[in-house]
């Protein structure tokens, strides 16, 4: 890494240590910026920081405040559980709709993700109640003798055999659940 990209990082914690040994020696702020190729400015943040609180750690209240609340968080988190085919737009509109406050879909898949909820495709499967279970044993009871070549003939076996495709339907769940 050179020295213009160094310039715009902060410092980590084994580059205060001797930033502040360096300090307290009586070195100029200058000179511990060009010895650990810094800006000049992040040095004089960290010398006033340590100067006011006594500790190099971010104050508390930096940052982007939440929009969202515990509660909100919550509602989220239960309302993904209980209705399971749920995207994450219905789920910022159920949210506006309940508690009046407006999220942004990336912050509903964020909300969710610190929640261990993930959104995963659901297992494809045969969709097998009695309708299809008869149908089915009628067919295979009429066409159990038949060879290759009367297979050859069959183009589809839709009417027959219904399947389950929900194409691009995700759902949220935990890890592990199915």
């Amino acid at each position: 890494m050179d020295v213009s990209q160094r310039l715009t990082l902060h410092l980590t914690h084994d580059e205060v240590v001797p930033a502040l040994t360096l300090l307290e020696d009586g070195r100029s702020q200058r000179y511990v910026a060009r010895v650990l190729g810094v800006n000049h400015s992040t040095i004089v943040r960290l010398a006033q920081r340590y100067h006011e609180t006594g500790s190099v750690a971010r104050r508390p209240g930096q940052g982007r405040r939440r929009v969202t609340s515990q509660w909100d968080d919550r509602f989220l988190r239960l309302t993904a559980l209980r209705t399971r085919h749920c995207t994450t737009r219905l789920l910022q509109m159920e949210l506006f709709g309940a508690r009046d406050v407006y999220i942004s879909v990336q912050t509903v898949r964020n909300r969710l993700r610190k929640d261990i909820l993930r959104a995963r495709v659901p297992a494809k499967g045969l969709l097998l109640i009695r309708a299809h279970r008869v149908p089915r044993l009628e067919f295979a009871r009429e066409h159990v003798n038949w060879g290759i070549k009367d297979w050859e003939n069959v183009t589809s076996l839709d009417s027959v055999f219904a399947q389950v495709t929900d194409a691009g339907i995700r759902l949220y769940r935990r890890s592990g659940e199915r």
